[in-house]
């Protein structure tokens, strides 16, 4: 492993996240955008060239599990989550869905990304899915 990779690996697991069980409260979401942006800065400088791909596998988890965990959670229409996470958006013309896209780094001549899809049920309750 590089030097890097060993301190990115070092700061992705010790990150503090909320469990999936509990109700996260706005600083919960605050922290999780940070984590996010964290990981998704870590994934740049990896390679799957440089037999860092668990890493990036995991690092890819961490990032699609947490952002569907806030994008669900009723406290999210408080945020603009377009604007504070560093991933790639795309607005529906009436601005009523988002598309949350980053790079899967999964290495080889296909390129893939991880999109998530999110929007506003009628109730209000805000929905994420990949």
């Amino acid at each position: 492993m590089g030097k890097y990779t060993t301190l990115i690996l070092i700061i992705s697991l010790t990150w503090p996240v909320v469990s999936l069980g509990q109700n996260p409260s706005t600083d919960s979401i605050a922290q999780k955008i940070e984590a996010i942006n964290s990981w998704t800065a870590a994934l740049d400088t990896l390679s799957p060239f440089r037999d860092e791909y668990e890493l990036i596998d995991s690092l890819n988890h961490r990032v699609t599990h947490c952002l569907l965990e806030i994008l669900n959670d009723k406290s999210i229409v408080r945020y603009k989550a377009d604007s504070l996470l560093r991933l790639s958006t795309t607005k529906s013309a009436d601005n009523r869905i988002t598309v949350f896209s980053f790079y899967e780094k999964t290495g080889g001549s296909y390129n893939s990304n991880v999109n998530i899809i999110s929007y506003i049920l009628p109730n209000g309750q805000p929905k994420a899915e990949i």
